[in-house]
């Protein structure tokens, strides 16, 4: 194939991911806000009841899970195909990617670039805390194995996504060369360190948003 046209291809490939994920972060936004309220949900010129509307907005997380998870896949196929020699080039076109949740962005070494570096993980992962939170906005206090099921699903996808994105970077790591090679040895090491962070913040979301419905269900409710 083209080596120009795969190279390519890359940037064609972020720029979706890009805005999938601005797109998901607002939609998510949106959902957390209406469930805090405690009331029906109106969206699409339709009315939904809190158990309805959990349902829609975990099948659409599901959806959108999925359509990240292919594309970070294919990216990894992509970047298979790249001859040796322009594989710098390849590297270089998703280092160079204007995602702020760029998951492969590389800007240099010096302390402040490596925050700018692992900055992309780390958001990614916490994009998903905050789907996860909006989810608990609407899902009340019964758990009925349907609720449990998407939601295990949900995380499954969520798990799989880590998962790719790591698959991506094991091969830039194996295949770029020279200074690009360094970079990324460097940025795997401190990707372990956003994701761990990221975690720990989102569940801290997780429990600030928990606390914040309770209270709102509380005034709704008196």
């Amino acid at each position: 194939m083209d080596q120009a046209t795969l190279i390519e291809a890359l940037g064609k490939y972020m720029d979706v991911l890009e805005k999938v994920s601005y797109s998901t972060l607002f939609l998510t936004l949106g959902i957390g806000w209406a469930g805090l309220q405690g009331k029906d949900i109106n969206a699409l010129g339709m009315s939904f009841n809190r158990r309805q509307a959990f349902v829609a907005a975990t099948v659409v997380y599901i959806f959108v899970d999925f359509l990240i998870l292919v594309l970070f896949l294919r990216l990894g196929d992509l970047l298979t195909q790249v001859d040796a020699g322009q594989f710098n080039l390849a590297a270089a076109e998703l280092a160079t990617h204007t995602w702020c949740m760029n998951p492969f962005a590389f800007f240099g070494d010096d302390a402040w670039s490596a925050l700018f570096n692992v900055a992309g993980f780390g958001l990614l992962i916490f994009l998903w805390w905050l789907c996860n939170a909006s989810l608990m906005t609407l899902a009340g206090d019964r758990y009925t194995a349907a609720r449990i099921g998407l939601w295990v699903l949900f995380f499954a996808l969520g798990l799989s996504t880590v998962r790719a994105i790591i698959r991506v970077d094991q091969i830039l790591l194996a295949r770029s060369v020279g200074e690009v090679s360094a970079g990324y040895e460097a940025l795997r090491a401190l990707n372990y360190w956003a994701s761990g962070i990221s975690v720990v913040v989102g569940m801290l979301t997780f429990g600030a948003v928990y606390r914040m419905r309770k209270r709102f269900s509380y005034r709704s409710n008196p």
